[in-house]
């Protein structure tokens, strides 16, 4: 299995919960170019039928956010972000 590496820090992945003014989110750390072109297929793929939005977007960070409170969506969705860029999503 081929993992995204980013130098030498391996990109991670972090569902963390609504707080504040946002829904639940992956936070995606150690972003480098490669992993973020990545990430932004993954995204426009799964953003054809599930309710996200492309929240932040820096040097070595993304942040995706969910508009839905619907668990299971959410869950599937990182599921397949992990499928995808074969990494594991923290607090899944």
């Amino acid at each position: 299995m081929n993992k995204i590496w980013c130098g030498n820090i391996r990109l991670r992945a972090v569902l963390i919960e609504p707080e504040h003014d946002k829904n639940w989110s992956i936070h995606f750390i150690g972003v480098n170019s490669e992993s973020r072109e990545q990430i932004k297929k993954t995204f426009f793929s799964a953003a054809k039928n599930i309710p996200i939005f492309l929240q932040g977007d820096n040097d070595d960070w993304m942040m995706i956010e969910f508009w839905t409170g619907n668990i299971d969506i959410i869950i599937s969705t990182c599921k397949f972000f992990e499928e995808e860029l074969m990494l594991e999503i923290k607090g899944l």
